[in-house]
């Protein structure tokens, strides 16, 4: 199951090059 969390709503301060990407979409772990 993916959380469909977007930066925007989620900002953190260490963002790992995954979430960079999918971000936008969502965070794929």
């Amino acid at each position: 199951m993916f959380r469909h969390v977007t930066v925007a709503q989620r900002p953190r301060p260490n963002i790992p090059n995954r979430e960079k990407l999918f971000g936008s979409d969502c965070i794929r772990l």
